[in-house]
């Protein structure tokens, strides 16, 4: 289910799994997943800390310990991310080490340094799609856009197939138009993002209908319709909406491998 994109259904089969006495590491990482993308993220930081607490003298799993700082990154406790972090590069964890300090200094705007971090895990071997990603979105936010286009040329060219890859090239799009408020073009490829349930895929819309309504170019009628949406999207705003501001676009909408 998960790997399907089907979140919602993923999460009680993964707990069915720990209630019947199944619970390894990946099934706390994989339930905890789910949550976050969810935008459920006070539950997945509940369920990070039972799989910790249920093999307390063992070494950390490492993807439970990589999203344990994501989550600890988007619920701003930033010295508990650091934490985390740094128990990635003291394991050996090198590339995951760099990408997750450049996630965490993007969160706290040092878009700068997190660019620098980015580069050192794209750099490598072992890099992958997230690593790229996580640096287009920096590019974008240090308005970089013929780099970030351009690479984001490649990552169409590398990884043509994933539902999930899919989605989060088209969420990065999105935002790279957005940014130059192309907020036309980015509602046309809004609409071919399949998981619109995620807190990023939300925050892009709301975007999207934001500059519709400010855009004097646009009809009265769009404006008027796009006013309506955005009234019903901000009543119904998902938990974990916030995300949207603090965590980058890949890490939100693609899988762990």
């Amino acid at each position: 289910m998960w790997k399907r994109g089907k979140l919602s259904e993923a999460v009680p089969e993964f707990r069915k799994s720990l209630i019947a006495g199944y619970q390894p590491p990946p099934v706390y990482h994989g339930l905890g997943h789910c949550l976050f993308r969810l935008g459920q993220v006070a539950d997945a930081e509940k369920t990070i800390e039972e799989g910790f607490k249920r093999y307390p003298n063992a070494r950390p799993d490492i993807l439970l310990l990589d999203l344990a700082a994501q989550v600890a990154i988007a619920r701003g406790k930033y010295k508990d991310a650091e934490n985390y972090i740094n128990q990635l590069k003291q394991f050996g964890e090198d590339l995951n080490y760099y990408h997750r300090l450049s996630v965490l200094h993007s969160a706290q705007r040092n878009f700068r340094s997190a660019l620098i971090y980015a580069e050192n895990a794209c750099d490598s071997p072992g890099r992958r799609f997230e690593f790229l990603t996580n640096r287009v979105d920096i590019l974008i936010e240090l308005e970089e856009f013929e780099r970030a286009t351009n690479e984001l040329t490649e990552l169409d060219r590398l990884f043509r197939v994933g539902w999930d890859r899919i989605d989060v090239r088209l969420g990065l799009r999105c935002k790279l138009l957005l940014r130059q408020k192309q907020w036309r073009q980015a509602g046309s490829l809004w609409k071919d993002i399949e998981d619109k349930q995620t807190p990023v895929c939300w925050g892009l819309r709301v975007e999207i209908l934001r500059q519709t309504i400010e855009d004097v170019n646009a009809s009265p009628g769009e404006r008027i319709e796009a006013r309506e949406e955005l009234e019903r999207l901000e009543v119904s705003s998902p938990t974990g909406a916030i995300l949207f501001a603090l965590v980058d676009a890949a890490d939100m909408l693609d899988s762990v491998e």
